[in-house]
């Protein structure tokens, strides 16, 4: 029970905290999420695990990984999450604001996942043409 209380307490801040459901809150439960992944990894003395980030690696977020970490990524996954979550209500309202709201939440989706797989061309690193010896 112990262990669910850690996963939990980032949870119950977002609910103290939280008065309203906009793009503001969309962007607040992200970084409390990876508040949430970080205070696990530091309080349980460093050890990462259950990242979001790290479920991305064969999506394309997988390209904002040498670039941000496994907690950058959890924002970009956690975020996009959030706004994906926002969109059924959204377009269940037939006002023309509602929509260019919709809109908005969709393209930065795909700005943020396109993004990624643009990245993913890059090469970071190049292969030395030659050894060296250590010892």
């Amino acid at each position: 029970m112990g262990l669910g209380l850690v996963f939990a307490l980032p949870m119950q801040l977002l609910g103290l905290a939280r008065t309203q459901a906009g793009l503001l809150g969309t962007f607040y439960f992200a970084a409390v999420w990876v508040l949430g992944e970080w205070f696990r990894g530091w309080f349980l003395t460093g050890f990462p695990w259950l990242y979001l980030g790290y479920g991305m690696i064969d999506t394309w977020l997988a390209g904002w990984l040498p670039i941000f970490g496994a907690l950058g990524v959890s924002l970009v996954t956690a975020l996009s999450a959030a706004l994906c979550s926002q969109i059924p209500g959204t377009l269940r309202a037939s006002e023309t604001k509602v929509l260019v709201y919709a809109s908005a939440k969709l393209m930065l989706i795909a700005a943020l996942w396109s993004g990624g797989y643009l990245l993913q061309t890059l090469r970071w690193t190049t292969e030395a043409d030659s050894t060296i010896q250590v010892s």
